[in-house]
């Protein structure tokens, strides 16, 4: 029985400074253990964090307390806590990460918590940055001057920018989950349904000239350009009725 718990002990201590992501043991939010990976993390050796309080990797105070509150509700509740917060590196970096603890032993507290981090830093620029060009997307589809909008493989609209509003007198939602072909002029119906069958079948942009119904029973000629990417339909439509009218 010795000999199995020797290889036990073992094998847990292998797996510990193995592992990919920081793993610790605190008491008291003091470090008693941790591995390579989180000293490789933050820039500490292990003599510099045994024995120490977790303040010295937190970039403020505000960060240190509002961890040990929020992951004392979570243990206390349901004996594990996963939490994202800032640590500061010895250098005076700050990274971002995600904490997972539980208890060692939930009948002891005093035992301690121990605890896996990860550093999501890049995740985080990566996703700031995708909401960065979301937002600089959003604008562009608001204030351009034709009509954009997203349909699925039928001609449903999903998405319209505000200027079909402003063209055609039918407001955004008034469209959205309605099919282009229902607002086609009955002559220019098989064109339109043969771009799209192209569309579908080339994947390469297609251009043509139907005229789209207005809210008042009028029709405006709009020149269409779009091209599929994955199940969905990209279009522009830009409004030449006055273009021809001069040419006749």
């Amino acid at each position: 029985a010795a000999e199995a718990l020797r290889k036990s002990e073992e094998k847990l201590r292998s797996i510990f400074s193995a592992a990919p992501v920081g793993l610790g043991v605190i008491v008291d939010r003091v470090f008693v253990e941790v591995n390579e990976r989180l000293c490789e993390m933050t820039g500490y050796a292990r003599d510099e964090l045994l024995g120490q309080s977790a303040r010295m990797i937190y970039p403020s105070l505000e960060d240190f307390e509002f961890v040990g509150k929020v992951r004392s509700a979570m243990l206390r509740d349901k004996g594990r806590g996963q939490v994202e917060t800032r640590w500061q590196k010895k250098d005076g970096t700050v990274i971002d990460v995600v904490l997972n603890s539980t208890f060692i032993d939930p009948n002891d507290w005093s035992r301690g918590v121990t605890f896996s981090v990860m550093d999501i830093t890049s995740r985080r620029r990566s996703e700031a940055l995708a909401f960065e060009k979301t937002e600089e997307l959003e604008k562009f589809f608001n204030c351009a001057i034709d009509l954009l909008c997203i349909a699925d493989t039928n001609g449903v609209f999903l998405r319209l920018n505000p200027q079909w509003e402003k063209a055609l007198n039918y407001g955004v939602a008034e469209l959205t989950g309605k099919s282009l072909f229902d607002f086609i002029h009955p002559e220019d119906l098989a064109l339109t349904e043969s771009a799209v069958q192209d569309l579908l079948k080339q994947k390469e942009a297609v251009n043509f000239i139907s005229r789209f119904r207005c809210r008042e029973g009028a029709y405006r000629s709009l020149e269409w350009r779009a091209f599929l990417a994955g199940k969905k339909i990209y279009a522009a439509a830009h409004d030449i009725t006055d273009y021809l009218q001069k040419e006749k």
